[in-house]
């Protein structure tokens, strides 16, 4: 008797610095993941459609960062979760200031949030708890 293969762990990750997709990605891949990248920026004006994004690609867990403005980021953010074909996927937030993003959002319990990880492990463990308890 086969067991059937494990199947992957997909990941979307957006940000707005190609440096920062390049290195996430990497990380992820190397540790299992398929992973597929976007720019925020591109989504804000509408190059990269993330409902088609999303639909192709069905990642498990979303990696979203929030850059400053932090406030026009949030709303941009709020915007995007609200999508049809993203309800449902667990978001995992990143920020260079935390704080700061957590004082103008308020307590959340929607998304997880973490600083600018200096170590991907701890956004892995993110990623991986996200995974396995979407709520």
């Amino acid at each position: 008797m086969t067991t059937p293969a494990k199947r992957l762990r997909r990941l979307a990750v957006f940000n707005d610095s190609a440096q920062t997709l390049s290195i996430i990605a990497k990380w992820f891949e190397i540790h299992g993941y398929g992973v597929v990248t976007a720019q925020i920026s591109m989504m804000r004006i509408a190059h990269v459609d993330v409902q088609a994004l999303v639909a192709t690609h069905r990642p498990d867990v979303i990696v979203f960062d929030i850059a400053m403005p932090y406030e026009s980021n949030w709303d941009f953010l709020e915007v995007v979760r609200l999508l049809p074909k993203l309800q449902g996927i667990p978001i995992v937030v990143t920020t260079s200031n935390k704080v700061a993003l957590e004082s103008l959002v308020g307590p959340t319990t929607a998304m997880q949030i973490i600083g600018k990880p200096s170590d991907l492990g701890a956004l892995q463990r993110l990623v991986d708890t996200a995974f396995t308890n979407p709520d």
